[in-house]
């Protein structure tokens, strides 16, 4: 890896640090676990959609931000795969949070046109790097996504996902999530 910073490989894990140990030796802990961490998971494996080890990082993180339920992170990270092969924007709401600075509940229609190469409304493909810290779930997401040919996905106020195969269904899964808050 060559990561132009140090966001998206810095893994979230527990440490024990010595007191007075400088910033450049924690955050070389942090980047030496996730080294680890690549390691292993990307040793069993991954699927061959010919992205880069630093795509899937990005890819990763986005699958972190936006899944909130264990099982659901390959379906996403299919999603996100199945945009990019046929060339859809992938509409991530997280890349925006991340663009906007902030986490916001409810993403308003101005927010979607935000001036930045991470606006996944605006912009195709991945963002230009990660847009957090991916843990193992989210690396082995990436590497090793769900078979689907789902397209959109839509949260629910629990946090799990509705996921849809057309546009038609994921409107009809965004009416049903709105008309129930």
């Amino acid at each position: 890896f060559a990561p132009s910073s140090a966001e998206g490989f810095l893994f979230p894990d527990t440490y024990e640090f010595v007191e007075g140990m400088s910033e450049e030796e924690v955050v070389a802990a942090f980047f030496r676990q996730f080294h680890r961490v690549w390691e292993e998971v990307s040793a069993q494996g991954f699927s061959s959609d010919r992205l880069s080890p630093i795509d899937r990082v990005v890819l990763a993180s986005m699958v972190e931000s936006e899944a909130k339920v264990a099982k659901e992170r390959e379906i996403i990270s299919s999603i996100f795969l199945n945009r990019l092969k046929r060339g859809y924007p992938l509409q991530s709401c997280a890349t925006v949070q991340y663009a906007l600075g902030e986490r916001k509940s409810r993403l308003l229609y101005k927010d979607l046109e935000y001036e930045s190469p991470y606006n996944t409304y605006k912009y195709y493909g991945l963002p230009p790097g990660p847009i957090s810290n991916p843990g193992r779930a989210s690396l082995e997401a990436a590497l090793r996504p769900a078979k689907t040919d789902f397209l959109y996905f839509v949260a629910r106020p629990d946090g799990s996902h509705i996921f849809s195969r057309s546009y038609r269904e994921h409107l009809n899964a965004q009416r049903g999530v709105n008309a129930n808050n």
